[in-house]
């Protein structure tokens, strides 16, 4: 079983990774984000029969031993610091967003 982290669950791709994670057999959801809506439960947010609370992207700092990897949702130019973070505790990051993919300017 892998155990994941999803930062940004509850917009449009969080969400859409939530409910295909719920259904995969081999992979479990260890925690969920959101920054405008950390501390409420994902079905406050969206019509879904999942409860799981929502923390914040610093708690899942905390957390980040408590998973294999991490997919990072957030919306773009947010990414790549979370990214770092993540990856310089040994977590590994799957980025959902344009970051690493677009040059900054």
């Amino acid at each position: 079983m892998v155990k994941v982290g999803i930062a940004g669950a509850t917009g449009y791709t969080g969400i859409e990774l939530v409910q295909l994670i719920q259904r995969h057999p081999q992979v479990q959801l260890g925690w969920i984000t959101s920054a405008s809506s950390a501390g409420k439960r994902l079905n406050d947010i969206h019509p879904v029969p999942w409860d799981d609370p929502l923390i914040s992207l610093e708690d899942a700092y905390d957390r980040a031993g408590e998973v294999d990897a991490v997919f990072l949702c957030l919306p773009h130019g947010h990414s790549i610091g979370a990214a770092c973070t993540f990856a310089g505790a040994g977590i590994r990051v799957i980025d959902l967003s344009a970051d690493f993919r677009l040059e900054q300017r």
